[in-house]
């Protein structure tokens, strides 16, 4: 049993030649005591003062560590304020003791490869990095406000607790790409990147388990020599500031107010609990700010709050089991004054959610703005989408073609670009159909809705807002073809489920008056047989008109065989051709299968055989006319 009180130093130490500092520390060490090695003044032997000697060397540090510590002993390696010269070499080693080095100034990289350690602490201290993967720690490690000019290394590390890097400062100007390597880490506890935490590089968790919270908030990554913005890369190259491909958290991703120069990538991520950006700044311009493809995400999604994306914000196949907000939030713009500044092609996608899956709302409204196109087609919201419109500066503002969603509601003023909501399905409609007056562009085909918003919206205001719609070619590009059947049939289905039936047959024959003025003059016939039946029946909307002309004809022939060109009488002897004859005559002509057998008994002259033959055309006109008509509405009318 060795006895440090003794002042004797153990066999193992010999070798070395201890000097006072690291007998200090060894004295310590043995009786789990933190010794402190700040410089501080004392007297001299020349009566002046001199600086107590700090600095110890990591092999001897290393030897204590590696002894086999005798039964019955908790020794604890514990300095203050040293400077540690050479390596601390831990590779394999198995120390169930404490190491806590505080203030302490390492002039190599810590070597823990594979180790089995206890706890480790190097709060405050400096050091060129730290290589330990495969490492195995039972307790924290506490790397808060360390300085670390090199790369932390804990690739496939077993952390039984947390890592706490609150207000650290890891990498350089010359850093290397990845300051914090931790791929396929298990983390038992959490993983602290917060008050303060700065990295002049990238950080990558690829693959890695943690069970509790990640949490990076207020944390600056940041690029070499100190750039918020992240360099234009080649293809095939992405700049990532944080990589969590394959991540799972058992609980929440929390980074509000987070700086990130360059991709944070979430790809295939599995997320618990909900991912906070929050108030983040993502700076990646000319590609993806923030990828979330695939990723699980078990409860909600929060972009609000003063988030900005500087580049592409993207999820393709991603769910969300909760809700996703993206209010107050600008996509496509990297900072404050992104309104001001030289904005990014039009064309150019901004948010980009296909495929995406949110049980909850989806809220993009309250000061979105969007530098660029946002595209959700494909895509399935449980609850309600709200989308502002007025401030989406893409060529095609908004495409949520193919997306299913419980409840649509479009606010704000009208885009510059393209609302594409081609064969979007809701169960209800919500917009402001008086703001498209004469202006916006829409498309409206293949839109199917259950309810749409009638409250203080005129029938007009709708025919208006259905004016506006255009329609999108197979491969690709936007044309007005001036006249869509579905839209207007698709409105009449929602006021006839509303018991609305008036409104219903006005927006039907409005939709068939408006065939009639897209069908071009080269078709005349058709045209001119669109006209007879807008004119004599109303595409059938208007049964009454047909008993209108109907009486109007009788009364035109009456009078005009009774008073212009009456018939003569064939009986013998001649009969006088009177108002009663007239009526029988008038009523057989336009009633060709009636009994009453009026033409067998008058003969007609060239005026009157004139008329009795317009008479009998204009109501074959009729009634063919009617025919066509009740079989078209028949066939085409909502049920």
């Amino acid at each position: 049993m060795i006895d440090a009180s003794s002042g004797v130093e153990p066999e193992f130490l010999q070798r070395f030649a201890l000097t006072p500092s690291e007998k200090e520390i060894w004295n310590a060490f043995y009786l789990g005591r933190e010794i402190d090695l700040r410089p501080r003044e004392r007297p001299g032997l020349d009566g002046g003062s001199a600086r107590r000697p700090s600095a110890v060397r990591a092999e001897v540090l290393t030897a204590m560590l590696r002894h086999e510590r005798d039964p019955g002993t908790t020794p604890r390696l514990m300095l203050r304020g040293a400077h540690i010269s050479g390596p601390l070499d831990l590779t394999y080693a198995r120390i169930a003791n404490r190491i806590s080095f505080r203030e302490c100034a390492l002039d190599a990289p810590i070597e823990a490869t594979g180790a089995q350690l206890s706890a480790l602490s190097l709060n405050d201290c400096h050091l060129p990095g730290i290589d330990a993967p495969n490492m195995e720690l039972d307790g924290d490690l506490e790397l808060r406000h360390v300085s670390c000019s090199g790369t932390v290394n804990l690739r496939g590390a077993y952390l039984h607790h947390d890592i706490q890097l609150q207000g650290a400062h890891l990498g350089q100007q010359q850093a290397a790409a990845v300051v914090l390597a931790a791929d396929h880490v298990t983390v038992d506890g959490s993983i602290y990147c917060h008050d303060g935490f700065e990295a002049i590089g990238a950080l990558s968790m690829v693959g890695a388990q943690v069970r509790g919270t990640v949490r990076l908030d207020d944390a600056r990554i940041l690029r070499a020599n100190g750039q918020e913005t992240a360099p234009a890369t080649d293809a095939g190259e992405p700049n990532v500031a944080f990589n969590g491909e394959g991540m799972t958290v058992g609980r929440e991703f929390s980074a509000h107010d987070v700086t990130a120069a360059g991709e944070v990538r979430l790809v295939d991520a599995t997320i618990t609990s909900t991912l906070e950006l929050r108030g983040a700044h993502l700076e990646n311009p000319g590609g993806v700010a923030l990828r979330l493809d695939r990723a699980e995400i078990l409860s909600s999604l929060y972009c609000d709050k003063g988030f900005s994306a500087h580049g592409e914000v993207c999820a393709i196949g991603a769910h969300v089991k909760g809700t996703a907000y993206f209010n107050d939030a600008q996509v496509g713009a990297g900072s404050a004054n992104a309104l001001d500044a030289p904005s990014p092609s039009r064309s150019h996608v901004a948010l980009r959610l296909v495929r995406v899956a949110i049980d909850g709302d989806l809220g993009i409204w309250r000061n979105f703005t969007s530098l660029g196109r946002v595209i959700l087609t494909r895509s399935t919201i449980g609850g309600e989408l709200t989308l502002l419109t007025t401030n989406l500066k893409g060529d095609v503002a908004a495409d949520l073609t193919n997306t299913r969603i419980g409840t649509l509601t479009i606010t704000g003023e009208p885009p510059a670009g393209i609302l594409d909501l081609t064969k979007v399905r809701t169960d209800v409609f919500n917009d402001n159909p008086e703001r498209w007056r004469g202006r916006g562009r829409i498309v409206l085909n293949g839109l199917e809705y259950t309810s749409i918003h009638m409250d203080q919206v005129t029938l007009q205001d709708r025919l208006l807002w259905l004016r506006r719609g255009i329609i999108k070619a197979e491969r690709g590009g936007y044309y007005d073809p001036r006249y869509l059947a579905q839209p207007y049939e698709q409105l009449a289905q929602a006021y006839r489920r509303a018991g609305d039936d008036l409104p219903a047959r006005r927006l039907l024959l409005e939709g068939y008056r408006q065939r009639n003025r897209a069908t071009p003059w080269r078709r005349w016939y058709t045209k001119i047989w669109y006209f007879l039946q807008d004119m004599l029946v109303g595409y059938g909307y208007l049964p009454l008109r047909a008993l209108i002309w109907l009486i109007v004809i009788f009364l035109f022939g009456t009078l005009l065989f009774r008073y212009v060109a009456s018939p003569q009488s064939i009986a013998i002897p001649p009969q006088n051709f009177t108002l009663t004859d007239s009526l029988n005559y008038t009523l057989n002509l336009l009633l060709p299968f009636s009994g009453l057998g009026a033409k067998d008994m008058w003969r007609s002259g060239n005026a009157a055989g004139s008329v009795a033959s317009a008479l009998v055309i204009m109501e074959w006109v009729l009634f063919a006319t009617v025919i066509a008509t009740a079989v078209q509405t028949l066939r085409r009318t909502p049920k």
